[in-house]
């Protein structure tokens, strides 16, 4: 050993030296221990909302562009008869539609079944709606917004008979 190291100098160096690699490799088991349980605990949660998503029912009302209804959509319509509300409405309301695009129409849809709604709170029609978003497991907005839909449905079908009678003649 070289004289200008201390023997006391060396061994304490020497015992430091293995001492930080010593923690350094527990350190790092730590670190991986940790990693593993962290992915652990990722696919546990990603399990746990996958489930959730399972248990939501579906909507009424898909959101896609134009907004058509889903199956379920479909049954909550006929039980509310939303389909012989919006003939009657469409006939009445076809006038203010004509000639405005399609996000127009649904617009003046949605707003037309707040303010009918709105107006007659108390209804049986309301009541209707409420009943059907409770069997449903939806919400009465949920509701209204399938009315809307049904009913620019039927708007279209409307204008769109008129001006093909009205090509016609």
């Amino acid at each position: 050993m070289p004289d200008w190291i201390p023997p006391a100098a060396f061994t304490a160096f020497i015992l430091a030296f293995l001492t930080a690699l010593y923690k350094f490799s527990y350190w790092r088991g730590e670190v991986d221990t940790d990693r593993k349980n962290f992915s652990k605990f990722m696919n546990e949660t990603r399990q746990d909302i996958k489930g959730i998503f399972r248990r939501l029912p579906d909507p009424l009302v898909e959101s896609a562009s134009h907004v058509p209804l889903t199956k379920r959509g479909k049954r909550a319509a006929e039980q509310l008869d939303a389909y012989s509300w919006a003939s009657r409405v469409a006939a009445e309301q076809a006038d203010q539609v004509a000639g405005k695009k399609e996000f127009e129409v649904y617009s003046f849809c949605q707003e037309y079944v707040e303010t009918a709604y709105r107006k007659d709170r108390h209804s049986e029609t309301l009541a209707k709606v409420k009943e059907i978003a409770y069997e449903h497991g939806a919400q009465v907005s949920q509701v209204k917004n399938l009315l809307a839909v049904v009913l620019r449905d039927e708007l279209f079908e409307v204008v769109l008979l008129a001006w093909a009678t009205d090509r016609q003649s």
